[in-house]
């Protein structure tokens, strides 16, 4: 709108006034400038919101791909066999030089204290299966154990043949 000179600004009121179109013409340029309020609220909201949008894409997928590598590392750590730790080894040593096979689990207890190596009954017996399915121990009858060639290697237990072939070897 241009600017009026202060002695006009009177004729441009009188004018306005006898004007029917005036008043439809300022409400008009009203709602410009307002729509055009609205426009810049609803641009801002439109950034905001796209900007919430590649985020949460992003997000999104490095989720994914966290969980691909999470559920491949956990095949693999299920299909990996771990090293048993030194204190069943010391175990099944004892256990093999003094006692005979098949093992029940009261004597897979004793021979645990005898050792230091202090368990409890639930987790010998969730310890005992998992060396079943690992194939270190057959079971051979209800709650009884033995050792397979597989176990006596991974535990270092030296059987009597070991023993007679290293002997023989020696001379």
């Amino acid at each position: 709108m241009a600017l009026i000179a202060p002695q006009s600004q009177l004729w441009y009121t009188r004018a306005m006034s006898s004007n029917p179109i005036a008043s439809q013409l300022a409400a008009a340029r009203q709602d410009v400038e307002n729509l055009r309020h609205q426009l810049e609220r609803y641009s801002r909201a439109y950034e905001i919101a796209r900007a919430k949008l590649e985020a949460y894409e992003i997000a999104s997928k490095a989720f994914e791909d966290a969980s691909m590598h999470e559920s491949s590392a956990v095949t693999a750590k299920t299909t990996r066999k771990r090293l048993p730790e030194s204190g069943w080894s010391a175990l099944f040593q004892h256990l093999h030089e003094n006692a005979e096979e098949p093992y029940s689990y009261e004597e897979i207890m004793r021979s645990s204290m005898m050792v230091g190596l202090y368990v409890r009954r639930d987790s010998l017996r969730t310890r005992m299966m998992n060396y079943v399915n690992d194939g270190l121990f057959e079971r051979v009858g209800d709650g009884r154990f033995a050792l397979t060639d597989k176990g006596k290697a991974l535990f270092q237990i030296e059987t009597a043949n070991d023993a007679t072939a290293l002997a023989e070897h020696e001379r």
